[in-house]
């Protein structure tokens, strides 16, 4: 059994990547190993992050230098049945962003600090001590971490309990009407999640939905694209999976650590986990860097995750099965009769506990 580098990440894709980056840039050897053969695809999520969030991980310049983002808002409006709800962000804006452009950002600065990469190689098993198998050769690395997404292939059989997570499909399109407009469109129109649409470019949507329930998601998202839009022409379909179901029993193995999806670091109300994982990946590398010098236990890394992000993970969760037990339709319609047409959003689009005490305060 071979010996690696320090630390060795399974997964290159945002939070893997920034990871990677974090560590280096700290003197930290690492390697990481990704299946796919190119950084960011295939594609998988929707893109729409926060410019707050962004800024928090030290990125915001970076990805608007290399032109990642394709289109700015300030506001959602959100469709229960006919009834209307826009909400509007008052000290923040939301970014689209080329994910396969993000990712390959990271991955640069990553590399560029010394972070050895191992493209098209599928990590096929993983064991506490820091043991993991790519094909037929074994290697030991002294910290391991999982950082594969929500499939979590790797530590099912380390988990007691896997979280609930929903099969989601996404279609870009080019569309023949104006869309200047510009506005992210929520669709409260399945039992388990929603349905989106959002604006990447000059007459270029985005539109997307997760839920266990409806099976043929193409002519679903085709069919809601038509009656918003009219004549429509798909450029490319990418599908997924979207955590809902929260963090994991555990974050670390022995010499394992996981992190981002893999981990359940998404926020369960809407599956967003790009700010999420990059905050625990900040954490994590400061957690490896110590370890490594003898001074902690790499426990400490769930240990501060959940002091800083438990009671949103907690109130989220709450917050979902409350709306998701019945009819989501109900509930929502309820509230918001209760609230203005245009509601402002002057709290933090990523802790959303910050968010419902504001709205409870204007109900």
């Amino acid at each position: 059994m071979l010996q690696l580098s320090e630390v060795v990440i399974v997964g290159g894709g945002f939070v893997g990547n920034f990871l990677a980056y974090l560590l280096a840039r700290r003197g930290v050897e690492v390697s990481v190993y990704e299946e796919h053969r190119k950084i960011g695809y295939p594609p998988h999520c929707a893109g729409i992050i926060s410019e707050r969030g962004l800024r928090r991980l030290g990125i915001l310049e970076d990805v608007v230098e290399e032109g990642a983002v394709l289109s700015t808002h300030r506001c959602l409006r959100v469709i229960v049945d006919g009834c209307v709800k826009i909400f509007c962000l008052e000290s923040d804006k939301l970014l689209v962003v080329d994910r396969p452009l993000l990712d390959t950002i990271v991955f640069e600065k990553a590399s560029n600090y010394g972070a050895e990469y191992y493209l098209g190689e599928k990590v096929r098993e993983i064991g506490r001590d820091g043991y993991f198998r790519v094909g037929g050769r074994s290697y030991k690395a002294k910290i391991l971490v999982d950082a594969e997404g929500a499939s979590r292939r790797l530590i099912k059989g380390f988990l007691n309990k896997l979280p609930e997570t929903l099969p989601a499909l996404q279609m870009d399109l080019n569309t023949y009407a104006n869309n200047s407009e510009g506005i992210i469109e929520v669709y409260v129109n399945v039992p388990d999640f929603f349905s989106w649409v959002v604006p990447i470019g000059e007459n270029k949507i985005r539109v997307g939905v997760a839920s266990k329930y409806i099976l043929d998601k193409y002519r679903f998202l085709k069919r809601l694209a038509e009656a918003r839009h009219g004549k429509i022409r798909i450029i490319q379909t990418f599908g997924g999976i979207v955590n809902v179901g929260g963090i994991i029993d555990r974050l670390v193995f022995g010499r394992i650590a996981v992190v981002g999806d893999a981990a359940g670091q998404t926020k369960p109300t809407t599956g967003g986990g790009v700010v999420w994982g990059g905050l625990a990946a900040s954490i994590l590398a400061k957690v490896i860097d110590l370890n490594l010098r003898g001074d902690i236990n790499l426990l400490w890394y769930e240990r501060i995750w959940r002091r800083i992000f438990g009671a949103d993970l907690n109130f989220m969760l709450t917050i979902r099965k409350m709306l998701y037990l019945g009819d989501p339709k109900i509930k929502l319609k309820l509230l918001f009769r209760l609230t203005p047409n245009i509601m402002p959003i002057g709290f933090d689009y990523d802790f959303q506990l910050d968010f419902i005490r504001g709205y409870v305060k204007h109900i």
